[in-house]
C-alpha cells in the first residue's frame, strides 16, 4: 500500500509538472509553434506506428497549443503553415480517434453487463431457465457488437479493431463457459448443495465465481480423455502384434495362448488352477501428458483423509479470498507437502486462485471418481 501511495503521489506530481511546462509554452508563441512542430513529427505515420493511447495524448496536447495559437496569441508570430499543417493532423486524428472511442465505449457497455451478469447469475437450480434467458440476450448482443467490430469497413484501423475484437472474445468465452455451467449442472463441478441454499442472507455462488474453476475442470477432462485415447491406442497396437504373432505360427502354443477375439483372462495367483478366471483389470491413469497434475490432485485428497481433514477448506479462515502461492504453500504444509514444484503446479491450476474453488475442484466427479475417492462438503 505504501508502495502504491507512493506511485500516486509521483504520477499526481509529474501531471502537475506536465502541465505547468504547458502552461508555460502556451505562453509564448515561439513555444507554441515549435511545440506544434514537434508533435506533427512525432505523429508522422501515426495511421500505422501509433497507439490509439498515444493518439489521444497527442491530440489532447496539439488541443491546448491550437487553442493557445489561435485565441491567446491570434496566429502572430506563428508560422501559418506550421498552424495550418498541425491543424490538420489534428482533425484527421481527432475524427479517427472518436469513432474509435465511441466503439470502445460501446465494448466497455458489454464487458460491463457481462461481467454484473455474472456476478449476480446465482447457482441454484431454480435460476437456470432465467439464467440461460439472460445469457442468451447477452450473447446475441455481443455477437452483433463483434461482427460490427471486425468489419473492415467500419472506419476503424485493424489494429485498434483487433484490440476490441480480442476483448470481445474475452466476453464470448466467459458467456460460453456460463452456459455450460448451467447446462452441466453444479454436480459436474463439485459444488455442494449447501452452496445453493440460503443461508441466513450469505451470498450464494455465484456464476462468476466458478469460471475459473469451469477452466480448470474442462482442462482436466480433456487430459484424462487424451491419455485414455492414447491407453486405448496402445492396446490397440499390442492387439495387432499379438495378431500377427498369431498368424505368424502361433497355432502351436500352448494354453497360455490366447486369441485376440477372447477378453485377456487371467486366474487369480492365490486361486486353484480350476478356479473361474475374471477379466483382467487394467486401471485408467492420466497417461504422460497432466499426468502429473492430476496425480497431484488426487494425492492432497488422500492426504486429507490421511490427516482427518472433511475437505480442504478447513485449512483457511476465508475459502473465498484470492490469495497467493505463498500463502496456499503454508496452508498445504499442514497435509505434509511442501515440494515447491508441487505446490506451484496445484496454485496454477485454478487462477485466480480461492481455497473454495480448489475444494470444488477436489470434489468435482472429474477428479473425485476416477481416484476412486472424494471430499465431502
Amino acid at each position: 500500500l505504501l508502495s502504491a501511495g507512493g506511485a500516486f503521489r509521483k504520477v499526481k506530481l509529474m501531471n502537475r509538472l506536465n502541465n505547468a511546462i504547458l502552461e508555460e509554452t502556451a505562453n509564448n508563441a515561439l513555444l507554441v509553434e515549435a511545440g506544434l512542430a514537434r508533435l506533427a513529427a512525432r505523429a508522422e505515420n501515426w495511421y500505422e506506428n501509433l497507439s490509439i493511447d498515444e493518439i489521444a495524448a497527442i491530440c489532447a496536447e496539439m488541443e491546448e497549443l491550437l487553442d493557445a495559437a489561435r485565441i491567446r496569441h491570434r496566429g502572430l508570430n506563428i508560422n501559418p503553415n506550421i498552424l495550418k499543417a498541425a491543424e490538420a493532423l489534428y482533425q484527421k486524428m481527432g475524427s479517427h480517434l472518436s469513432v474509435v472511442q465511441a466503439m470502445q465505449a460501446r465494448v466497455g457497455t458489454v464487458r460491463q453487463n457481462v461481467e454484473s451478469t455474472l456476478h449476480m447469475l446465482q447457482l441454484e437450480p431454480s435460476l437456470a431457465e432465467s439464467g440461460q434467458r439472460k445469457l442468451s440476450l447477452l450473447t446475441s448482443e455481443l455477437t452483433q457488437l463483434l461482427a460490427e467490430v471486425a468489419n473492415p469497413n467500419n472506419g476503424v484501423r485493424p489494429q485498434d479493431s483487433q484490440v476490441m475484437v480480442e476483448e470481445l472474445s474475452k466476453q464470448q468465452t466467459m458467456l460460453e463457459c456460463a452456459e455450460d455451467v448451467l447446462t452441466l449442472g453444479y454436480e459436474h463441478f463439485g459444488i455442494a448443495g449447501r452452496e445453493l441454499k440460503d443461508q441466513g442472507g450469505k451470498k450464494k455462488v455465484s456464476m462468476y465465481a466458478v469460471l475459473p474453476l469451469h477452466a480448470a475442470i474442462r482442462r482436466m477432462s480433456a487430459l484424462i480423455k487424451r491419455s485414455e485415447d492414447e491407453e486405448d491406442e496402445q492396446e490397440g497396437a499390442g492387439q495387432s502384434v499379438q495378431q500377427k504373432s498369431s498368424d505368424d505360427g502361433g497355432a502351436g502354443r500352448g494354453p497360455d495362448h490366447h486369441h485376440p477375439d477372447h477378453p485377456d483372462l487371467t486366474t487369480d495367483a492365490n486361486s486353484n488352477p480350476g478356479s473361474v478366471p475374471t477379466k483382467k483389470y487394467r486401471p485408467k491413469t492420466a497417461g504422460r501428458e497432466g499426468s502429473s497434475e492430476i496425480q497431484m490432485l488426487r494425492m492432497v485428497i488422500a492426504r486429507l483423509h490421511q490427516y482427518g481433514y472433511v475437505n480442504i477448506c478447513q485449512l483457511v479462515p476465508d475459502e473465498n479470498a484470492i490469495v497467493t502461492l505463498r500463502m496456499f504453500g503454508e496452508r498445504m504444509q499442514k497435509l505434509n507437502i511442501f515440494d515447491d514444484s508441487i505446490l506451484t503446479a496445484l496454485f496454477r491450476i485454478i487462477q485466480p486462485f480461492t481455497f473454495a474453488n480448489f475444494r470444488r475442484l477436489l470434489a468435482s466427479p472429474v477428479i473425485s471418481d476416477e481416484s476412486g475417492t472424494s471430499t465431502n462438503h
